[in-house]
């Protein structure tokens, strides 16, 4: 298992946050001004279905790196009456790369997790632990994979667990190569081992905005 990134803080933003030129203005701005923040991505939603079904408003996902005061400040200054919250994470990448160049091709699906009530921490980590060669073997196409386990979630934040980024190169590759063939015994695989550990999952297909100095 790869070794976990550091300071890394991931703000999921309301549906109230703003437009998206307008987050990429700011952001910069404020990347400019605190040098504390080495680069910010920003996750724009393509699809949101399944946030709305559950009655979650998503307006997209702030992925931050630096020094954690700095970070801190970036997450005050995103926090809207809608944010769901922000959490610093551990980042462990499964395949690929967290942090690669801008792509305008490529799209993400990101699993915003909320775990079983009744499950203890520890359970639900050594779940999704175990739960990783299926998600390699089963989404074949994706480019890279990263699970951001939450370890630290700043006061006021909904009760997330964990970020699943899962990167493919094209929305073709995302359509065609998320599951393996068969395709419905590989859903059905997927989707019985993530209720072991997950008690709602909260799935966007996002693409992405790097802001770097």
């Amino acid at each position: 298992m790869a070794t976990p990134q550091s300071e890394k803080l991931i703000v999921v933003l309301g549906t109230d946050a703003g437009e998206e030129e307008t987050l990429v203005e700011r952001l910069r701005a404020i990347l400019d001004a605190d040098a504390g923040i080495r680069r910010i991505r920003l996750d724009i939603p393509i699809d949101s279905d399944d946030a709305a079904s559950t009655g979650t408003r998503i307006g997209g996902l702030v992925e931050a790196w630096g020094e954690r005061s700095a970070l801190r400040r970036l997450a005050e200054a995103l926090r809207t009456v809608r944010s769901p919250g922000a959490y610093f994470v551990e980042a462990w990448e499964e395949k690929g790369a967290d942090v690669v160049p801008e792509d305008r091709e490529a799209q993400k699906a990101v699993g915003i997790l909320v775990r079983y009530w009744d499950l203890a921490p520890d359970e639900v980590r050594r779940g999704w632990d175990e739960h990783v060669p299926l998600a390699l073997r089963i989404h074949h196409g994706m480019t890279s994979y990263t699970r951001n386990w939450v370890a630290d979630p700043l006061p006021h934040s909904a009760d997330f667990f964990g970020f699943a980024m899962l990167r493919f190169a094209s929305a073709r590759s995302l359509e065609e190569e998320y599951f393996i063939h068969p395709e419905e015994e590989s859903r059905a695989a997927i989707i019985a081992d993530v209720a072991r550990f997950v008690g709602l999952p909260i799935r966007l297909t996002v693409r992405e905005r790097l802001i770097e100095r």
